[in-house]
């Protein structure tokens, strides 16, 4: 029984530190978050209307999945908001369409990647790792970030994923990243975790 007890504290003391030093880590990175681009107003009646159907929790995805289509980018990000606090089921696989649209905007990326996250289909696994390898620092972060929500089971290991985005050379990467470590509880993440923080010191 001692022995038992004792490697439940020990879990928890990791759990603990791995906790810790994600928050430690991403709250120094939150003085700079991305902002979001005003949409322009004739564009307003049509993002009423993925408010309203948000708010009566309408998951229609015929019209969700027309909305991410839209020529407009402001447009395609409501959506792809909406559809992340739906949770929808079927909403994974409308955003992960969606993020192979062809040049399509960096902001509008970074919204699937979260939503991606708010719905935790582990199906999501490969999108996410496709858009951390974006070159800009927002989609990345949000990727890696929504990594850390996805529900098991995984059809690969997602610490192997999270894990080199501790060295990502954009600081709010490597912060989400370790919040996505903290929310896992991984153990195998104690020691990358050790050595972001000694970087950041």
């Amino acid at each position: 029984m001692k022995r038992r007890a004792g490697k439940v504290r020990g879990a928890r003391c990791r759990a603990a530190f791995i906790l810790a030093a994600a928050m430690a880590l991403w709250a120094a990175s939150c003085s700079n978050p991305g902002a979001r681009v005003v949409a322009p107003e004739e564009h307003r009646t049509l993002l009423d209307e993925i408010r309203a159907r948000e708010a009566v929790r309408a998951e229609d995805l015929d019209f969700f999945g027309a909305a991410l289509a839209h020529a407009s980018a402001h447009v395609r990000a409501a959506a792809a908001r909406a559809l992340g606090r739906l949770q929808a089921p079927g909403g994974a696989a409308l955003l992960a369409a969606a993020a192979e649209r062809p040049e399509e905007s960096q902001a509008v990326l970074a919204e699937i990647g979260f939503a991606l996250g708010q719905i935790h289909d582990p199906a999501a696994l490969g999108t996410l790792e496709t858009l951390l390898l974006h070159e800009n620092e927002r989609v990345r972060a949000a990727a890696v970030e929504a990594i850390g929500k996805l529900a098991p089971p995984f059809s690969r290991d997602p610490h192997a994923i999270i894990a080199p985005a501790l060295s990502d050379g954009d600081w709010g990467v490597r912060s989400a990243a370790a919040l996505a470590c903290g929310r896992r509880g991984d153990a195998r993440a104690i020691a990358p975790l050790a050595d972001a923080l000694d970087a950041a010191a």
